[in-house]
C-alpha cells in the first residue's frame, strides 16, 4: 500500500511512499527520539488528526504538538531519502 508523500512532508507532486518504509522510519524515530514524537506523527498521518485533536488526545499543548510534528516529519523524510 502506498500513500502520497504530501501526507508525510506536506509537499505535493504525486510522489508515493511504501507504508512498510514509513513504518520502519516511525520505529526508528521512536527508538532514537522517543515515543511522543512518533505518536504525534502517527496520529497526524494515519488518523488524519489535527494539531488540536492530537493535543487533546495526548494531553499536550498545541505548540508542543506542532514542534513534534515538524521535527518528526523532517526526521521521517530524511530517513526515507
Amino acid at each position: 500500500m502506498v500513500v502520497t508523500l504530501s501526507a508525510v512532508g506536506g509537499q505535493g507532486g504525486g510522489d508515493t511512499l511504501d507504508l512498510v518504509a514509513l513504518d520502519q522510519a516511525l520505529v526508528r524515530l521512536e527508538a532514537e527520539e522517543g515515543l511522543r514524537a512518533a505518536r504525534v506523527l502517527q496520529l497526524h498521518i494515519l488518523s488524519a488528526m489535527t494539531r488540536d485533536e492530537i493535543s487533546e488526545a495526548l494531553a499536550l499543548s498545541p505548540a508542543t504538538v506542532g514542534r513534534d510534528r515538524r521535527f518528526s516529519r523532517a526526521f521521517v523524510n530524511q530517513a526515507l531519502t
